[in-house]
């Protein structure tokens, strides 16, 4: 998050909070820049949004007031539109269902669910995943199969250990997870980039890293991707896996949106490989509870052992009561059900995405947006100052995520921006992307203004 960007989020929890009344001052620019450690011209832009937005208004000598409006300005008292969250919201989540599967995992399961179990995870719950992950074009041995806490540990752990092939570097689609991206930055991995764009990658591209680039494994989420929404096709996914599997290289398969795919044609890279090259991660976040932080990883032969040694001196196991839980919630079949469920929630919240976005067309605004899933992404020009779309839409109560930290330094970009779903009904919709395309012309039109002023 930018300095101007906290220092904007600031001012807004003193006014909401009442300590900035309506008619009082504000804090010098001075001092905010001092309490931020930032220039003063960062907080002078700052107060120049806030006043656009007429929350705040200037006093020539004497500094900047909040506006007498015993109401309160409208964008304080709206609710939040979360388009940046990556988290489901509470109205797609089965809690009491889950509840009525943790009672029963505690009578079926007893003390075994008070002592330590296998690293790898219980027996009875991978049998069970493995069975319902046929429904996903997946055919394992249940033994091939461990339990996670969460698909970020999976990640960080292959990440960390050596594999058979030698090599060192990870490659990463551009933009991509920006948790993987940080990951691999803190703990110094060596780390390439691929684009990717809507209709997949440039395979000529990828040959040539994968002979050249020293490639460990790529780390690639061909369904519904983060942050685009991009998803591959059957072809693609089947020319990705060819070039692995002729190149020595893993391929980690994060799939973490399967069971909101609609397309039942639409296999996974495991499905495709015969070589035992892909890595499959399925994780239970984003359409179960995230609090349960458990995921699926299926492993190699050759990378099972040394994957389970790792997680053991990691966390020693997941959850034994979370695991136990999801297996009744499996076997009962609310499982399928929530799925069905979900799978209706995120097409139709597409679909009024889609609606909305062409009743507003605006030539600033490149839109892609999939059939479901949770996130969709647009591309603006370079007509106004993408960098100021975030902040301010904070301003309006709609939270909007710069895809910037979603890439690798040598592919930085400013202009993309990831809109989810996750926690945003249609009626959010409708009025989020409508402050979006406000905004966008509020920031245009302060971009005229300025030029004209400094050509006369």
């Amino acid at each position: 998050m930018t300095k101007y960007y906290e220092i904007i989020q600031y001012l807004q929890t003193e006014i909401t909070n009442d300590q900035i009344k309506p008619g009082n001052r504000l804090p010098p620019i001075r001092t905010i820049a001092q309490a931020f450690h930032c220039s003063t011209s960062t907080v002078v832009k700052a107060y120049g949004e806030l006043e656009r937005s007429h929350i705040i208004y200037p006093v020539p000598g004497s500094g900047y007031y909040l506006v007498e409006n015993h109401l309160q300005p409208l964008a304080l008292s709206q609710e939040i539109i979360d388009f940046a969250s990556v988290a489901p919201g509470s109205d797609t989540l089965p809690y009491k269902e889950f509840q009525h599967c943790i009672n029963q995992a505690i009578s079926l399961y007893k003390e075994e669910l008070f002592s330590y179990c296998d690293p790898q995870g219980m027996e009875r719950p991978r049998k069970t995943i493995a069975k319902q992950l046929q429904d996903y074009q997946i055919f394992t041995d249940w033994q091939k199969i461990v339990i996670t806490t969460g698909s970020q540990q999976a990640i960080s752990i292959l990440s960390s250990m050596s594999f058979p092939n030698g090599k060192t570097n990870i490659l990463v689609e551009q933009p991509t997870y920006y948790g993987i991206i940080k990951f691999l930055e803190l703990s110094g991995h060596s780390v390439l980039g691929i684009e990717r764009k809507e209709n997949g990658l440039d395979k000529d591209a990828l040959e040539r890293i994968f002979c050249n680039g020293n490639i460990k494994f790529f780390y690639t989420m061909p369904r519904f991707q983060n942050p685009t929404g991009f998803s591959y096709t059957n072809s693609d996914k089947k020319e990705i896996v060819a070039l692995a599997e002729k190149y020595d290289v893993y391929i980690v398969e994060d799939d973490y949106l399967a069971d909101l795919d609609t397309d039942h044609k639409a296999d996974p890279l495991y499905a495709f490989s015969s070589t035992d090259k892909v890595i499959y991660i399925k994780s239970y976040s984003k359409t179960f509870l995230p609090g349960l932080r458990l995921a699926t990883a299926i492993l190699p032969q050759e990378l099972l052992n040394p994957f389970v040694e790792y997680k053991k001196w990691t966390d020693l196991t997941s959850s034994a009561l979370s695991q136990a839980a999801l297996e009744i919630f499996i076997t009962s079949g609310m499982y399928g059900n929530h799925r069905k469920n979900l799978a209706k929630i995120f097409r139709d919240r597409m679909k009024c995405l889609r609606t909305v976005a062409a009743q507003n067309a605006d030539c600033d605004i490149t839109w892609r947006i999939p059939e479901t899933g949770f996130f969709a992404s647009f591309t603006t020009n370079s007509n106004f100052a993408a960098d100021r779309l975030v902040p301010r839409l904070a301003l309006d109560n709609v939270h909007l995520l710069n895809a910037e930290s979603c890439f690798i330094p040598s592919y930085k970009r400013s202009n993309l921006f990831r809109v989810s779903l996750g926690k945003t009904a249609e009626p959010q919709i409708r009025l989020g992307i409508s402050a979006i395309y406000r905004a966008i012309q509020d920031l245009k039109t302060t971009k005229i203004s300025k030029t004209s002023f400094m050509s006369f």
